[in-house]
């Protein structure tokens, strides 16, 4: 009854033209072009994944793109704190004549499914979803549909582009590109160093890390697993002293989201890439650090000539302009998405699909 009730909301809200000429953060340019706003629905396997179309308002058909979040709970609109970085995204791409389709993770919110026991294989299949969905539609030029993937979202967005070769084109922004070791290794080292630990610590703390991504790998039972990982840490003063924290830690050691990314190299998924490709990073970012990411990423497209990458100054993991570029100060920052990225990705996505 209540999926049904659903349903019959999301009918007779759908399609209600949007004319922007309020400021969004102080960020958006007077509207170029006014767009409509459906709230959609489509199915991925056996789960409805509910989401939002915005579209430009003209008899064209128009080039798309389907945003893909960040890791965690997110809806479509990828909420941090009060910031909203897809709405104001799609808002900015839709008035310059580019469709964009972003959705409910499964579980989340309006969308079906368990987000809990999800795998990024799981979340790429939901993407590719979202992907056909558009391609299904008579109003969105087929031959110009893209993806845009957020962090985690740009290891998803690099499967489904080498799966399904109707993607014309893939947006990553601060994706990872390195395996998860090195990955782990570089965050863990640089928090430590920001703690304040010296060498040893800092090398203790690696080698622990490593043997509890070890025992993930090697022992699929979560309860045995989880108590090989607590005996492993007991004793261990800063264990100790943070024992909820690493309780729940824990948890997320052992989740399936957690052994997929262990699991997961994105590096030669990244060279089958043939489409148009845009890699941006922050200069700041300090989750998926752009420098040697950045540069993975240029090696396994050294082969696409239609691959760019830019590293943007000042910025931080979800491009906001910063000063330390941690992700306690992400909320605090007024700015939602630095307006050079708005223009960016639009002005490249309009580039590429010729529009």
């Amino acid at each position: 009854m209540l999926t049904r009730l659903l349903q019959r909301l999301e009918t007779l809200l759908r399609t209600k033209p949007k004319r922007k000429t309020t400021k969004t953060n102080e960020q958006d340019a007077p509207s170029l072009v006014d767009y409509s706003e459906e709230l959609v629905n489509f199915q991925s396997g056996n789960l409805r994944i509910c989401g939002t179309l915005t579209r430009p308002n003209t008899d064209r058909l128009c080039p798309a793109v389907v945003l893909i979040h960040g890791s965690g709970p997110h809806t479509r609109d990828e909420v941090i704190g009060p910031h909203k970085p897809f709405q104001l995204l799609a808002d900015y791409l839709s008035r310059r004549g580019i469709a964009v389709l972003r959705y409910d993770k499964r579980g989340i919110a309006y969308s079906d499914g368990d987000y809990s026991a999800s795998t990024f294989y799981d979340l790429a299949d939901d993407a590719e979803a979202a992907f056909n969905f558009l391609h299904a539609r008579t109003d969105i030029d087929v031959q110009q549909i893209g993806l845009a993937g957020h962090s985690e979202g740009g290891l998803i967005a690099p499967i489904v582009a080498s799966r399904n070769s109707n993607v014309a084109f893939v947006v990553l922004l601060a994706a990872p590109a390195l395996s998860a070791d090195a990955l782990l290794k570089s965050q863990l080292t640089t928090y430590d160093k920001i703690r304040g630990l010296d060498d040893r610590h800092i090398r203790h703390n690696l080698r622990l890390a490593q043997k509890a991504n070890d025992i993930v790998r090697a022992e699929p039972n979560n309860i045995i697993a989880a108590q090989k990982i607590a005996d492993l840490r007991r004793g261990h003063f800063y264990e100790e002293i943070h024992r909820p924290f690493m309780d729940s830690r824990i948890e997320e050691l052992t989740s399936n989201g957690h052994r997929c990314f262990l699991n997961h190299d994105p590096r030669p998924v990244l060279s089958t890439l043939t489409c148009p490709v845009l890699a941006l990073n922050g200069e700041k970012d300090m989750q998926v650090f752009a420098d040697e990411n950045l540069s993975s990423i240029k090696s396994c497209l050294s082969r696409n000539k239609n691959a760019l990458t830019i590293k943007l100054a000042g910025l931080n993991h979800i491009f906001q302009i910063c000063k330390t570029g941690l992700p306690d100060e992400y909320e605090s920052l007024p700015e939602t998405l630095a307006p050079q990225v708005l223009q960016i990705i639009s002005n490249w996505i309009a580039k590429n699909t010729m529009y």
